[in-house]
Order: C-alpha cells, then structure tokens, then sequence
C-alpha cells in the first residue's frame, strides 16, 4: 500500500518523501472532509424536508382534513428508500471508496 513512500524515500530521501506524505494526507483529508460536509448537508436538508412534510401529515391529520394509512405510508417510504440505495447508493459508497479513499 505505501509502495510509493519507499519509491519516494530511494529517490529523493526520507525527508522529502515525509513533506510529500504529508501534503498527500492533507489533500485526501480535505476531500474526504468536503464529501463528509455535503453528506451532512444533504441528510440536514432531507431531514428538514421530512419533517415539514410529517408535521403537515400530522397536522392533516390531527384535524380530520386528510386521511392516511400510516403503514401503507411507512411501507412506501422503505421501498422508495430500498429503489434510491439500489440505484444511487451502492455506486455512489463504490465512488466514495475507490476515489476518496483508495
């Protein structure tokens, strides 16, 4: 995995190849801090968006304008999440790892 440090470290010695390690970790660090900051955000805004929509539902609800089935509703939104993770999720933790991380 750190065949490159010891590529580094014959050629231009254990300093220099200690000052790129370091700038390398800095810029991987930095990615994988700008793709945790807009996973946050995107679960803040979807959370926020969720709970607009449950107190609405609520509220619909609480006042006899609306009528839902609440376990039709729960079931919808596990399949719907189910269909998002087979379709987005599962390349989107393949780029995380392979491009991020790796």
């Amino acid at each position: 995995m750190f065949d490159w440090f010891s590529a580094l470290v014959a050629e231009f010695g254990k300093e220099v190849a200690l000052v790129v390690a370091v700038l390398y970790g800095g810029y991987k660090f930095r990615r994988i801090q700008s793709l945790i900051g807009g996973v946050v955000a995107a679960v803040g805004t979807a959370a926020t968006f969720l709970a607009l929509i449950v107190g609405a539902l609520v509220l619909g609800m609480a006042t006899g304008w609306i009528s839902v089935d609440v376990g039709q509703m729960i079931g919808d939104i596990v399949a719907g999440a189910g269909t998002a993770w087979d379709v987005a999720g599962e390349d989107a933790l393949d780029w995380v790892t392979t491009e991020v991380l790796g």
